[in-house]
């Protein structure tokens, strides 16, 4: 069975709908990442004993409608968290 973000290009959050390639959708991802890392003492930990190195995800997905991140918006994320410590 087919997910709805697949089809529709739309994720569903707190009862609003984004559409996936939208700013807004992006401004959503970082704002629960940042969340994350600040309430994550061993996400700081973990992100900060990467600095100096080259950050890759090699299972995620290339082409935005077919996942909720893709490895650039994941790598991305965490470079902006890390670029901040």
């Amino acid at each position: 069975m087919r997910s709805s973000r697949k089809i529709t290009g739309r994720v569903h959050w707190n009862y609003k709908a984004y559409f996936r390639d939208s700013q807004e959708f992006e401004e959503l991802i970082k704002r629960a990442y940042t969340q994350m890392y600040n309430q994550n003492e061993d996400f700081k930990k973990a992100l900060a004993s990467t600095i100096g190195k080259t950050l890759t995800h090699d299972i995620g997905k290339t082409r935005k409608m077919e996942t909720i991140l893709t490895i650039k918006e994941y790598i991305d994320c965490l470079n902006m968290l890390r670029e901040n410590l």
